[in-house]
């Protein structure tokens, strides 16, 4: 390991291009004077935003503790009953579930509707909504 630290530079592509704020262009402008005449490799990756805090809340603070409450186990045996449920990836291979903490806004908020509809259907239980309970 070279112990050298790889800038990342945050941008948008917008209408074909890439904007950059004047920071990142500033810095992208150094790199390339720096690098003049070197063979280089750029990578472009889509941002991730992993699941809010608020998700989160909603899910440890509201949804997990009004199953755990109607069915009688554990929140955290609920959590596993449900990632079991919804979040189970079987390669064939050795079945295993996906972490809450490795799931994106968007996955979060489908787990959080799928858990909701199941326990509105299978369990009769009513999960408010997180603006009725201030975790919006």
């Amino acid at each position: 390991m070279s112990g050298r630290i790889t800038p990342i530079l945050h941008g948008i592509v917008h209408a074909g291009k890439l904007c950059l704020d004047e920071s990142a262009e500033r810095m992208l402008q150094r790199l390339i004077q720096k690098f003049e005449g070197k063979e280089v490799e750029m990578r472009l990756t889509v941002v991730r935003k992993n699941r809010s805090l608020n998700q989160n809340a909603y899910f440890h603070g509201v949804i997990l503790p009004l199953i755990s409450d109607h069915t009688g186990y554990e929140p955290e045996e609920v959590k596993d009953i449900l990632k079991q449920m919804f979040l189970l990836i079987d390669d064939g291979k050795y079945p295993r579930t996906r972490h809450t903490s490795d799931l994106d806004t968007a996955e979060m908020a489908h787990f959080i509707d799928r858990c909701i509809r199941w326990a509105a259907t299978e369990l009769n239980v009513v999960i408010p909504d997180p603006e009725q309970v201030g975790v919006a």
